[in-house]
């Protein structure tokens, strides 16, 4: 795109078409318009309001600057640095997952059989950018949140959005899964942990996120595995798993469930109708 004068609707009407060209297709108009919003720090009612306002010279080198970006498959998110989860507008940077709204079902869940979890902490198990720590900590304010994470890079971005949206609620702890922590003393578990496998052809349009938060070995369930293995010893007796995983693996979810004792097992479904969440209770 030339760096002649353009209008907010020409220089969106040729975004779409950049995006489209570069096989961007799920979203090119909301992703035009999202770019313009960051780049000219305008709501997009302002956008529909005045199409005809003239882009400066700076501002539109910094729009084609996004938009190469966002052609070359880059997540909208990294390039406005920011994602909404959960009612909230998350910082988000290149080495952190970025939040899906699917993962919101898993919010929902930890939060309705939280009333019937023993006491004691609620640990988000690798938390990336705090979004499952932090909406939880929101809605159940009596409880305290752990959010664990391994990677250096999660752990500087999530500390960001805890200041940001629940400053002294949530507890930030660096480590791998459950090794750091003691028998028996967490009252509910959730994690989104990584659950493709290394072949998987997901990845293909995944490129731009980090692969250690998307990849488990070589079925994709490894980590599911040790997660749900390891939280009998963590977990108190009664407290609740939930685990977010892919859609196709919520048998063998169920079955790693049931070897290993849990009760109450099941799995509920995405917006799609398709396999997301899988709980179950703790023996130990």
């Amino acid at each position: 795109m030339a760096t002649n004068i353009y209008t907010i609707a020409q220089w969106l009407a040729e975004a779409v078409a950049t995006l489209l060209q570069n096989g961007i297709t799920d979203s090119p108009q909301l992703d035009s318009q999202l770019i313009a919003c960051e780049v000219l720090q305008v709501g997009r009612t302002r956008l529909y309001a005045f199409p005809e306002t003239t882009i400066e010279a700076s501002s539109l080198q910094t729009l084609n600057d996004c938009l190469a970006r966002r052609a070359s498959g880059e997540p909208i998110a990294y390039i406005c640095g920011h994602r909404e989860f959960w009612s909230m507008h998350l910082t988000v940077k290149p080495g952190t997952l970025v939040p899906r709204a699917d993962t919101e079902i898993l919010v929902e869940q930890a939060i309705a059989c939280s009333h019937k979890a023993p006491l004691g902490p609620i640990l988000d198990l690798g938390t990336g950018t705090g979004a499952i720590a932090i909406a939880l900590a929101t809605e159940l304010p009596q409880r305290h949140i752990l959010a664990l994470e391994q990677s250096a890079d999660a752990i500087a971005v999530a500390q960001i959005n805890i200041e940001n949206h629940a400053p002294g609620k949530v507890s930030l702890i660096q480590g791998s899964w459950l090794s750091c922590l003691n028998d028996n003393s967490i009252g509910l578990i959730v994690s989104n942990p990584p659950y493709l496998g290394v072949a998987d052809s997901h990845l293909a349009t995944l490129a731009h996120e980090p692969i250690e938060a998307l990849v488990s070995g070589s079925t994709g369930m490894e980590d599911l595995a040790h997660i749900i293995e390891h939280s009998v010893r963590v977990g108190k007796k009664g407290a609740p798993l939930l685990l977010e995983h892919g859609f196709e693996q919520g048998t063998a979810v169920r079955q790693l469930f049931l070897e290993h004792k849990y009760s109450h097992v099941h799995t509920v479904q995405d917006l799609a109708g398709l396999d997301r969440v899988t709980y179950g209770i703790t023996a130990s």
